[in-house]
């Protein structure tokens, strides 16, 4: 499946492998996801976020994933609200980024087109346009 290289060797291919009961690729699953919720729960006890969302292709394991993060953080986390912290996938899946990007163009579009507004009664442009005219 990847050519004898451990070069070749993908997170999803452990996570699959894993997933069909292979010890070694359980191992080293559990492990890194054991890392991952321990970098986790350090953020949590520095910042204290209400959610904590895990994109990109890791986030395609699904449950395997979230089940071991979780239960890490909460052994490991120094405050105890951490096992209220939403630990999911985005909402856009692989497209969040896509969808990150959408938001921001259309973000600036708009501030451009406010910007460029003209008001009727006054022939101005911009903030001024939005001002209303003084009789």
């Amino acid at each position: 499946m990847n050519g004898g290289e451990l070069r070749n060797i993908t997170a999803k291919m452990v996570a699959d492998a894993a997933r069909q009961g292979d010890p070694l690729a359980r191992r080293v699953f559990n492990q890194a996801m054991e890392y991952l919720g321990v970098g986790i729960a350090g953020l949590i006890d520095l910042f204290g976020p209400e959610a904590v969302i895990i994109g990109g292709g890791v986030a395609q394991v699904g449950d395997l994933l979230f089940e071991k993060v979780r239960e890490t953080v909460k052994a490991r986390s120094l405050n105890k609200i951490s096992s209220a912290v939403l630990i999911k996938p985005p909402i856009f899946g692989l497209r969040a980024a896509v969808m990150g990007a959408v938001s921001l163009i259309l973000s600036e579009v708009l501030k451009m087109r406010k910007l460029h507004i003209r008001n009727p009664a006054t022939g101005q442009t911009g903030r001024a346009a939005r001002q209303p005219a003084l009789s």
